[in-house]
């Protein structure tokens, strides 16, 4: 609906002047607006075009990811897309595909699949950044939910305000420190029609409980505010200790085979922050066990422990346990952290004609002239060859025999094998990635975006 530019704001509601501050860098490199048909995203939609008419920012364009999980939902995207009609703005719709819905965790697989398609939409039109319009209500609501299950400032720090990944788009939340209050009235006071998706009151979904009891928890002070700038504080703490992290991790080797090794570990523990310790603990088994999940702090507290008992306390002066994917060999000069083969070896990994996968979070494999319909990517120890590094390396099977390996399996790769298939390791990568297991991280290594081109060089 075209917005009365004349019109009085109501009180509290956002007008483009009060919006300007917060949108125009991000509307100045080409912008996607997230739009789900609710009061928040409607509200930005028509500030973001109305800035960038007013700077002269390119026209803003829409996305709306149609889950298909209620019977209103096409409606909703209906409806956004009449109101882009009205405001001259491009509207792109993406529906999730029903056999892409997993039995369990359809809350987080529905987000990450939002979140892909966003970043395909806003790569393919050229856009520089995704807005969301998360408020300051949904970040008191996550700092809440968190504090429940963990003390982490990892965890704590709640919603980024952007999530940055180099050769993507840069997601965005403008509004982070603006109410949800505020956004509707912005939405009224611009007379948008908007929906309201009842799953947001549905006492069996958490965020629903944490909000329902938001009235009572603000009478006590837990106001959204104060959430917030505890979050602000647990995000300065978070990025204190992941640098300290990142520096230590820059010492590490990656071999050839994915394993990394960190050069007399204890005396770096002494000489770090404890928590910037666990912090390297983690980047190093994620990094080396490909995985996106973090560790929990129980798990790392225990490791420590433990390591620093068997390596430190008198007993064999080495320590070597299996944690979270991957396997650590502690001792007083090094530490060895690798991958761990487990009952089964890493999961399986379709590998199409003419593409190219990540495989294990740990290699990107290219396109191979064999691949085809059933053609899997699988440990190379699913051959019952190769030794404990080796076993985890990436292999192509049709069935179960091993049709190609990489050039550095040759020498033990079966009569007939192909010993071409390219690869490139990304244990590294991961390892020094500021953001690891972050949503970029997750959506690379889940293969929910295809590699780019800076990913796939100096694969051999």
């Amino acid at each position: 609906m075209q917005q009365k530019r004349n019109a009085p704001a109501a009180e509290g509601a956002i007008d483009a002047a009060a919006a300007e501050p917060l949108l125009g860098d991000w509307l100045d490199r080409g912008a996607l607006i997230a739009v789900s048909g609710g009061p928040d995203s409607m509200a930005l939609m028509a500030l973001a075009a109305e800035v960038a008419a007013g700077r002269g920012a390119p026209v803003p364009q829409v996305f709306t990811f149609d889950h298909g999980l209620r019977p209103e939902s096409a409606d909703e995207a209906r409806m956004v897309g009449e109101v882009c009609t009205r405001l001259r703005l491009r509207h792109h719709v993406r529906r999730w595909d029903e056999a892409e819905r997993p039995q369990s965790g359809i809350a987080a697989a529905a987000r990450l699949a939002r979140y892909a398609a966003a970043v395909d939409v806003a790569t393919m039109s050229g856009c520089g950044s995704i807005l969301t319009a998360h408020h300051a209500d949904d970040q008191a609501e996550t700092v809440l939910m968190r504090m429940a299950r963990t003390a982490e400032p990892r965890a704590l720090r709640g919603i980024e305000p952007a999530l940055r990944r180099e050769g993507w788009p840069t997601i965005a939340r403008p509004f982070l420190q603006v109410s949800k209050a505020r956004l509707r009235l912005s939405a009224e006071a611009l007379e948008l029609p908007f929906c309201d998706d009842p799953t947001n009151s549905d006492p069996a979904q958490e965020r629903a409980r944490v909000r329902l009891a938001a009235p009572e928890l603000c009478a006590i002070g837990l106001t959204a505010e104060r959430l917030s700038a505890f979050a602000a504080r647990e995000g300065h703490l978070y990025t204190m200790f992941e640098r300290t992290a990142l520096q230590a991790a820059e010492s590490g080797k990656v071999d050839e085979f994915g394993a990394i090794t960190i050069s007399r570990p204890f005396s770096m523990r002494r000489e770090m922050d404890f928590e910037a310790w666990l912090a390297l603990l983690r980047r190093l088994l994620m990094a080396a066990s490909g995985r996106v999940a973090t560790p929990s702090r129980e798990a790392l507290l225990s490791l420590d422990e433990r390591a620093t008992e068997g390596v430190t306390g008198g007993l064999a002066g080495v320590f070597a346990v299996t944690l979270h994917g991957a396997c650590l060999h502690f001792s007083e000069d090094q530490l060895v952290v690798s991958r761990e083969w487990g009952r089964q070896g890493p999961a399986d990994q379709c590998l199409q004609a003419g593409r190219g996968v990540v495989f294990d979070g740990r290699y990107i494999v290219a396109p191979h002239a064999l691949a085809g319909d059933g053609t899997l990517v699988r440990g190379f120890g699913r051959c019952g060859r190769g030794n404990p590094f080796e076993r985890t390396m990436p292999a192509l099977f049709a069935e179960d025999t091993c049709i190609a390996v990489p050039p550095l399996l040759a020498a033990k790769a079966e009569a007939g094998c192909r010993t071409d298939l390219s690869i490139r390791q990304i244990v590294e990568d991961r390892l020094r990635d500021p953001h690891i297991g972050g949503l970029y991280d997750r959506l690379m290594v889940e293969n929910r975006l295809p590699p780019r081109p800076a990913e796939m060089h100096n694969i051999n």
